[in-house]
C-alpha cells in the first residue's frame, strides 16, 4: 500500500489515510457484482474531490496486484458511488448545506474511514457538526471547511452539541408520545437477522441489508463481543407495502414500513436505517433519537433498551471500570495488552503499572510508554501528560503536545504555540504561531511571519525580528532580514555592523561569510580576518583555511596572513603538519611555515600517514617521510601504505615487505603475500602456501 501511494504521491492531493481509505472503499465495492452499476448521480465526485478519479485509473493500468478495476465496472460508477454515500449520510436531512460536500468528503473518507473501518460515532458527531455549521454559523466557512479536520471542528462544536444532545434525551425521556402501532422486534443473532432478508432484497446490494445477508457485516454492527443490540420495527402488514418511492424517501410509507434500530451498551445509537437501506436517500443514519423516538411512540432507549451490564459481561464484553478487579483476581488480559504495559479495552486505553495495578480511574483514547516521568494522553481529540502516580499535569488540556525536551515541552493551543514544563507553568504569556525546541539554552519562535528566540526564563532575546533564523553553535546563531545574514549572541547583540550575502557557522572561531561575490571570514569579535576577498573559501583546519583566487589555491592562517607566496592549481586540507599541493600536474607537500617539502615534484602523492607519503614518479612506487627525504634508493612497481609498520611492495612481478627504516624484510621475494597477523604473514611461492614470521623464518602452512 504505501509503495503504492508513495508512485502516486507526486501526482495526487491525498494523505496516506485518505489513500488508504479509498482503496479499501473501492475493493470491497468489487466483492459483489452489482455494488456500483445501479448507483449513478447526476453530478459527479470529479467536482468534490477529482485525486480519487485519477488514483483509480491509475491502480487499474498500473498494478495488477491491486485489483480495484481489472473485475468489472469503471472509474465513474466508483467515484459516483463515493459522491452518493457522502450526499446520503449528510445531506438528505433538509438541514446541512451541500455547499459543504467537499469537506464533509474529505474528512468522511480521509480522516474517519467512511466505509473502510469507519468510525460510525464520528461520523454521527460529524453530521451534527455540520448540521450545526449550516445552521448558524454557513458564512464563517467555504465549502472545504476551511480545511479544519475533524479533531479541531469537534473542538469548537464538541461541547455545544453534547450539552445539547444531553438536553434533548432529558426532554425526550420526560415526553408524553402519541401511541404509535410499530411492533418492536429484539434480533438476538443473525439466524434470526436472516429471516428478514426477504423484505429488504430485490436484488440490488445497496437496497438489501447487509447484516441480514452478510454474518461478517453483522458482526461488524454488532461488535466484537455481540454487545450491540439490534431491533427490527415495523409496521402492521408491512410484508405486503408497496415498494414505491415516496415524496419523503427514504422516509416515506415503504421507507418507514420496517426499520433497523441498532444501540450501543451506553445508549448510543450504533444505526437507524429505513427499508430502502442505502438508496432513495438512505443511510445508517437516517433519523436521530427525537424523530425515531417519535416515530415509535415512546422514548427510544426505553423501547430498544440496549443489554444490561450483566447480558453483556456474560457476552465477554468488559466494562472499564471492572478491569482493575480483572487484575487483582488475577484474571489474564494479555490478549488486550496492546504494548509491554498499556491495556486497550473497548478502544480505550490505560497503563497497567508493576503490581497489576492501573495508572488511572481514567481511560484514555491513546497513550504513550513514559518518557522521564511523563506519558502521553490523549481524550476527546487533546492531549496532556500523566506523571506515575496517575495525576494528570495540566488543568488545560492542548490541541497537540510534544515530548519534553531539556527540561520544556511544546504543546498547541487553537493554532498557536508555547512551552511548558514539568512544574506545571506555561512558559511564556506571549502564544506563538511556530517554535521549536530548546537547544544551548534557547529555542526558535515564530510570529506574525518572523523570527525569534526565547530563553528558558521565557526572555525575547532581541528586539529585532527577523526572516530567518537559524540554531545556536558556539555561541552564535545565524539571522536573516531583508535578504542580507549575520549573526547574533546569547545576549541579543548583532556581531557586525555589515551584512552579508550568505553566511556560515562558526567553525574553530571563525565563520565563512559572502559580500558581493567574494568570500571571508569573521571571528567572534566581528573582526573581518582578510583585506582580500577570495573566490571560495574553506573552513578552519588545523590552524589553516583554504582560498581560492582566480583559479589557484593557498591557505591563510587565523591571523590573515596568506602561507605561501606561490599559488596552486590545487590544495588539500593540512593534516599532521601537512598538505598535499598541485602544480602544473605535478604534485608535493606545503608544511605549516610555507616550506614545499621536497625539491623534487611527483607524478602523484598520498598524504602523510604515520609519517610517511607514498609517492609515485616515472610509474615508480617509492616513500617520502615528513623530512623530505626519500626512504629508499629502490623504487618499486606499487607499494601499499604501512600497516603495523610494514608495508607490502611490487617488484618485477614479485612481492615483499619493507618496514619503516627502508629495509627490504625477507631476502627472497615471493609470487603472493598477505598481511601480518599474529606475527605471522602467509606467502605463496612455486604454487605452495607457506607461513612466514617477521625474521624469516619458514614453514609449510598446514604445520
Amino acid at each position: 500500500m504505501n509503495t503504492l501511494f508513495n508512485h502516486y504521491a507526486s501526482k495526487l492531493d491525498l494523505t496516506l489515510p485518505q489513500y488508504e481509505a479509498v482503496c479499501a472503499l473501492a475493493n470491497s465495492l468489487f466483492e459483489d457484482a452489482a455494488s456500483t452499476a445501479k448507483h449513478k448521480t447526476k453530478r459527479t465526485i470529479r467536482n468534490v474531490f477529482p485525486q480519487y478519479n485519477e488514483l483509480f485509473d491509475e491502480i487499474a493500468t498500473d498494478d495488477e496486484n491491486n485489483p480495484i478495476l481489472t473485475e468489472r465496472g469503471n472509474t465513474q460508477s466508483i467515484i459516483e458511488y463515493l459522491e452518493h454515500n457522502v450526499r446520503n449520510t449528510f445531506f438528505h436531512d433538509g438541514i446541512t448545506s451541500i455547499k459543504f460536500e467537499p469537506g464533509a468528503a474529505r474528512i468522511a473518507y480521509g480522516e474517519l474511514g467512511m466505509q473502510a473501518n469507519e468510525d460510525t460515532r464520528k461520523l454521527t458527531l460529524l453530521k451534527k457538526i455540520l448540521q450545526e455549521i449550516s445552521i448558524a454559523h454557513e458564512t464563517e466557512y467555504d465549502s472545504n471547511l476551511n480545511g479544519m479536520t475533524f479533531d479541531e471542528l469537534k473542538d469548537r462544536f464538541g461541547a455545544s452539541i453534547h450539552k445539547a444532545d444531553a438536553e434533548t434525551q432529558e426532554k425526550l425521556k420526560n415526553k408524553t408520545y402519541d401511541k404509535s402501532d410499530y411492533t418492536i422486534k429484539w434480533i438476538p443473532d443473525f439466524s434470526t437477522a436472516q429471516h428478514y432478508r426477504q423484505y429488504t432484497d430485490h436484488g440490488n446490494v445497496n437496497e438489501c441489508w447487509c447484516l441480514t445477508r452478510d454474518e461478517r457485516m453483522w458482526q461488524s454492527y454488532t461488535g466484537q463481543h455481540n454487545e450491540n443490540k439490534v431491533y427490527f420495527c415495523h409496521v402492521p402488514n408491512f410484508e405486503s407495502v408497496p415498494r414505491e418511492t415516496g415524496p419523503n424517501a427514504p422516509l416515506d410509507t415503504y421507507g418507514l414500513s420496517l426499520i433497523s434500530v441498532i444501540v450501543t451498551p451506553d445508549k448510543q445509537l450504533r444505526a437507524v436505517t429505513s427499508r430502502w437501506n442505502h438508496i432513495n436517500g438512505g443511510s445508517d443514519g437516517v433519523m436521530n433519537e427525537e424523530q425515531l423516538s417519535n416515530l415509535l411512540g415512546g422514548y427510544v432507549f426505553d423501547l430498544c433498551p440496549p443489554y444490561s451490564r450483566e447480558e453483556v459481561t456474560k457476552r465477554g464484553y468488559i466494562y472499564l471500570d471492572e478491569v482493575q478487579q480483572m487484575l487483582d483476581d488475577g484474571i489474564d488480559l494479555s490478549e488486550y495488552m496492546i504494548h509491554v504495559n498499556i491495556i486497550q479495552i473497548n478502544d480505550k486505553q490505560n497503563i497497567v503499572l508493576p503490581g497489576r495495578k492501573l495508572l488511572s480511574d481514567q481511560w484514555f483514547d491513546g497513550i504513550s510508554e513514559f518518557d522521564d516521568g511523563f506519558a502521553k494522553v490523549v481524550l476527546n481529540g487533546k492531549q496532556n501528560y500523566i506523571d506515575t502516580e496517575g495525576n494528570i499535569l495540566f488543568d488545560q488540556w492542548f490541541d497537540w503536545i510534544d515530548d519534553f525536551y531539556d527540561g520544556f515541552a511544546t504543546v498547541r493551543l487553537n493554532g498557536k504555540y508555547n512551552f511548558i514544563d514539568p512544574e506545571e507553568n506555561i512558559l511564556f504569556d506571549q502564544w506563538f504561531d511556530g517554535m521549536g525546541n530548546f537547544i544551548n539554552g534557547f529555542a526558535t519562535v515564530r510570529l506574525n511571519g518572523k523570527h525569534n528566540f526565547i530563553d528558558t526564563k521565557g526572555n525575547i532575546l532581541s528586539d529585532q525580528w527577523f526572516d530567518w533564523i537559524g540554531e545556536f553553535n558556539n555561541g552564535f546563531a545565524k539571522v536573516c532580514s531583508n535578504g542580507k545574514q549575520n549573526f547574533i549572541d546569547t545576549k541579543g547583540n548583532i556581531l557586525y555592523d555589515q551584512w552579508f550575502d550568505d553566511a556560515y557557522s562558526f567553525n574553530n572561531g571563525f565563520a565563512k561569510v559572502r559580500l558581493n561575490g567574494k568570500d571571508n571570514f569573521i571571528d567572534t569579535e566581528g573582526n573581518i580576518l582578510s583585506d582580500q576577498g577570495f573566490d571560495g573559501v574553506v573552513e578552519f583546519k588545523n590552524g589553516f583555511a583554504k582560498v581560492c583566487s582566480n583559479g589557484k589555491d593557498n591557505f591563510i592562517d587565523t591571523k590573515g596572513n596568506i602561507l605561501s607566496d606561490q599559488w596552486f592549481d590545487d590544495a588539500d586540507s593540512f593534516t599532521n603538519g601537512f598538505a598535499k599541493v598541485s602544480l602544473n600536474g605535478k604534485q608535493n607537500f606545503i608544511d605549516t611555515e610555507g616550506n614545499i617539502l621536497f625539491d623534487q615534484w611527483f607524478d602523484d602523492a598520498y598524504s602523510l600517514d604515520n609519517g610517511f607519503a607514498r609517492v609515485s614518479l616515472n610509474g615508480k612506487a617509492n616513500f617520502i617521510d615528513a623530512k623530505g627525504n626519500i626512504l629508499f634508493d629502490q623504487w618499486f612497481d606499487a607499494i601499499t601504505k604501512f600497516y603495523h609498520g610494514v608495508a607490502k611492495v611490487y617488484l618485477n612481478g614479485k612481492e615483499n615487505f619493507i618496514d619503516t627504516e627502508g629495509n627490504i624484510l625477507f631476502d627472497q621475494w615471493f609470487d603472493r603475500i598477505r598481511e601480518f597477523h599474529d606475527g605471522f604473514a602467509e606467502v605463496y611461492l612455486n604454487g605452495t602456501w607457506y607461513n612466514i614470521d617477521t625474521k624469516g623464518n619458514i614453514s609449510p602452512k598446514d604445520e
